[in-house]
């Protein structure tokens, strides 16, 4: 290093070759780092509430093998919370609501609702100081009668949080099947996701 701000810069976010045949160091709670494994390079980060690694790029590397992962340690993230927003959006159709589920105090997971600062069938505003980022899990909220997807907003939005958590937007909710659309966010990186695979690799249960 030529430079000290580059060795500060390293320090934080190191660039770390995945080991063919040792074992890789665990990551400690509130770091990030960065994987070169066999087939591309990947993004690490963890909070109190979940790790996560996400693959950014495909690149063959004579490194060891990695892949995209998601760990929960206190366990799988109830079903019941997220129905529990669904019968509340359509409660309130059709305007827009927001929430979170977050790690609460005790260790169990809870839904917590922002202070709403206006709200209509295209947006909600909302202050969101009750949610600690260390302990956000899921970033929720509703579309109303329009499909579910990310728009633009919802980029800047997810990207303002360091990460990494689950974003969910819910649509479609006159329908009697809710379009559920999600996404992984570790800023600034967002990658798409399905509620079906969180479903099937038991992160949500």
């Amino acid at each position: 290093m030529t430079h000290p701000t580059d060795a500060v810069l390293f320090a934080a976010t190191p660039l770390i070759p995945v080991p063919r045949f040792g074992t890789l160091a665990p990551l400690d709670r509130g770091a990030k780092r960065f994987l070169a494994g066999a087939d591309g390079l990947y993004v690490q980060s963890s909070t109190e509430a979940m790790e996560v690694t996400m693959k950014l790029a495909p690149v063959k590397l004579p490194f060891g093998e990695c892949c995209e992962r998601i760990v929960l340690p206190n366990g799988p993230i109830p079903m019941a919370l997220i129905k529990d927003f669904i019968r509340a959006s359509r409660q309130s159709y059709p305007n827009e609501i927001a929430a979170a589920i977050v790690l609460g105090d005790a260790g169990h997971y809870e839904l917590v609702w922002p202070e709403v600062q206006s709200a209509s069938g295209g947006h909600v505003r909302y202050v969101d100081s009750v949610v600690n980022d260390d302990r956000l899990v899921v970033d929720l909220h509703s579309h109303g009668e329009h499909d579910a997807f990310f728009s633009r907003t919802d980029d800047e939005s997810d990207c303002s949080r360091r990460g990494p958590y689950m974003a969910f937007v819910v649509g479609r909710l006159r329908s009697e099947r809710p379009q559920v659309a999600v996404r992984l966010a570790l800023a600034p990186y967002l990658a798409m996701d399905s509620i079906d695979r969180m479903i099937s690799e038991g992160l949500i249960a």
